[in-house]
């Protein structure tokens, strides 16, 4: 069996009891990481080093590294720092407000191990409100590679709380790139530019926290620069056309400048 490397980015705003959860979903996989690397952004809380020391002291098979990302700022960044440390064959990447199946790992390196021409894949992913208690729905991309690459044109057709990925493809991608909004989308699509072959497993493998506030994180000015930042990026390694690149700018312009309660509504009815 292939080695993993779970990569995890903290920010010290974020909530112990979630990270709790995250971990514990960990510690409870049928095949555990090799290693598991998590981030650390901005000065952590006493809860959140409670956290991580509860957790370091219960893990005995997988390497657990905390590591400080100092002067690195934004997910991408940390991501990045995580990323050139890892050793694992595949990155499993893990959010620290969300909860994996215990399945999860077994089931995506076995994947891997079957189909050696793909790089890198994701999975269906189930959306919760906050207390990860009341199913909103769920979140199904395409399966087959060419199914991707069209999807990819219009949405991100990957859910990055359940990908996992080669990293030595990563690496010789330069990693994620440094746009404060959907960093996921434009790396993604580097590996298409680049032909790299791609999947998406027709399993649930991730429980994922949405609910009220992610809709209003993805409202407003702030969020819309760095989304065209993206959408440069994109354009920039030749995944866009100039007519689609344009298009893209002046929806998300119209989108992002309503009211997050009607962004809301645009996820739940249209792009759910």
């Amino acid at each position: 069996m292939y080695t993993s490397s779970v990569l995890m980015s903290l920010f010290w705003k974020e909530s112990p009891l979630f990270l709790d959860m995250a971990l514990e979903s960990l510690f409870l996989q049928t095949v555990q990481p090799t290693e598991i690397i998590i981030v650390t952004e901005g000065i952590l809380t006493d809860a959140l080093k409670a956290v991580l020391q509860k957790w370091e002291n219960k893990f005995a098979e997988s390497d657990f590294k905390v590591v400080d990302a100092k002067d690195t700022k934004g997910l991408p960044g940390c991501l990045n720092v995580g990323l050139k440390l890892a050793i694992g064959d595949y990155i499993i990447r893990v959010d620290t407000d969300d909860y994996c199946y215990k399945h999860r790992i077994e089931t995506q390196l076995a994947f891997f191990y079957n189909h050696p021409d793909i790089v890198l894949i994701s999975a269906v992913m189930e959306e919760y409100d906050t207390s990860l208690q009341h199913l909103l729905g769920m979140r199904k991309v395409p399966n087959n590679h060419n199914d991707i690459l069209n999807y990819a044109k219009w949405r991100n057709p990957f859910n990055h709380p359940s990908v996992a990925y080669k990293r030595e493809v990563a690496v010789s991608l330069n990693g994620y790139p440094l746009v404060n909004a959907n960093e996921d989308y434009a790396f993604f699509t580097n590996f298409l530019v680049n032909k790299f072959i791609t999947a998406n497993i027709d399993e649930v493998l991730v429980k994922a926290r949405t609910g009220k506030e992610f809709a209003s994180r993805r409202s407003g000015k702030k969020y819309l620069k760095g989304e065209l930042e993206a959408l440069a990026y994109i354009y920039k390694i030749g995944f866009f056309s100039v007519p689609l690149y344009y298009f893209h700018i002046v929806s998300k312009i119209c989108v992002r400048l309503l009211p997050s309660y009607f962004v809301k509504n645009i996820y739940k009815n249209i792009l759910r």
